[in-house]
């Protein structure tokens, strides 16, 4: 459901992300002065120049809340929702987990450790939309012949590992055939990578609108 402000107490928590894009202070921007939860707010590394830490620290910093910093190592992933939510024991009210600013592996992470914990039933998923999507449809047709005639020649170009989480996988059996599913980004090496990694036989494509 849309809500424009949001009131939180003391008792409740908030796990917020300092990524690049402006609907990472959706959230912290949206929260009433006299609000004053608990703060986690999630760093990446390595460090980014564009992402927006200083401006999510200027949030808190209004609101008279002094954040517990988390720092989410990119290149070794492993574990990091059941850290979060660790921290997360003591709370007495709702956690609220803001996923506007967060990676596609962290918001799964957080979702697989939250399903086994007993707070659970009073956690809240909040995320901002952005105004805008881009690349805008005209951005896309200007370029799409060039594109399309791209050939990625080297796997390893923009790849610079494919990381598997514990946290994330099961058993697999000699010869049982995989499948799949993938969210498809603009970046073409990334999926190509992935598939020559897992040779599956079977694959799903989910495409997200706009």
């Amino acid at each position: 459901r849309p809500c424009d402000q949001i009131v939180l107490s003391s008792e409740d928590a908030l796990v917020a992300c300092a990524g690049f894009e402006d609907r990472s202070l959706g959230v912290l921007r949206a929260l009433e002065s006299g609000s004053e939860p608990r703060i986690i707010l999630v760093e990446y590394r390595p460090t980014l120049l564009g992402n927006r830490l200083e401006e999510c620290l200027t949030e808190c910093n209004r609101l008279g809340v002094v954040p517990d910093p988390y720092v989410y190592d990119r290149e070794n992933p492993a574990g990091a929702g059941a850290d979060l939510w660790n921290l997360l024991q003591g709370v007495s009210g709702r956690v609220y987990v803001d996923v506007s600013g967060m990676s596609r592996l962290l918001i799964v992470q957080l979702v697989a450790a939250c399903t086994t914990l007993a707070m659970f039933p009073r956690t809240t998923v909040l995320y901002a939309e952005p105004e805008h999507y881009y690349p805008f449809e005209e951005q896309v047709v200007e370029v799409r012949a060039s594109v399309a005639n791209m050939a990625v020649e080297f796997l390893s170009w923009g790849v610079s590992e494919i990381t598997v989480v514990p946290e994330l996988s099961s058993v697999a059996l000699l010869d049982q055939p995989t499948h799949l599913i993938v969210f498809p980004s603009f970046d073409g090496q990334q999926f190509a990578a992935v598939r020559k990694d897992v040779e599956p036989a079977h694959i799903s494509m989910v495409f997200g609108m706009p």
